[in-house]
């Protein structure tokens, strides 16, 4: 299901039509089992830090944000950036639970569910 989200990205891109954002964030979503590309959709963040998400998928659902890949230290980037930090990690293995606890600490979570966070940093 997610290959068709980058197929429906790809056509749009080659000129071939814009797709729906719902629809590619619905076949995101059911993919990756969670709810945080509706939720992209849903609020249109204007500045995303991306991190261990493509930057890609994300301009997709939000084609007018500006959107920046995490480097080194993702929280001071989305407070620089005045952005939303999106991280795409579950706890299942010890670096996704460090990462997620990490931008926890940056933050209020807008959105937080098994496999994503959105966090709005301090």
């Amino acid at each position: 299901m997610l290959g068709l989200f980058f197929i429906i990205s790809a056509l749009s891109a080659l000129g071939c039509g814009r797709p729906d954002p719902r629809s590619l964030a619905a076949a995101a979503d059911s993919a990756g089992r969670t709810g945080l590309y509706t939720w992209l959709v849903d609020h249109d963040p204007s500045a995303i830090v991306a991190w261990r998400v493509p930057a890609g998928r994300l301009r997709a659902l939000s084609p007018d944000a500006r959107i920046t890949p995490a480097g080194a230290h993702p929280c001071a980037q989305a407070v620089h950036f005045h952005a939303v930090l999106v991280l795409v990690a579950t706890s299942d293995s010890s670096a996704g639970k460090r990462d997620r606890e990490a931008a926890l600490d940056c933050g209020f979570a807008l959105f937080r569910d098994a496999g994503a966070l959105v966090i709005a940093p301090r």
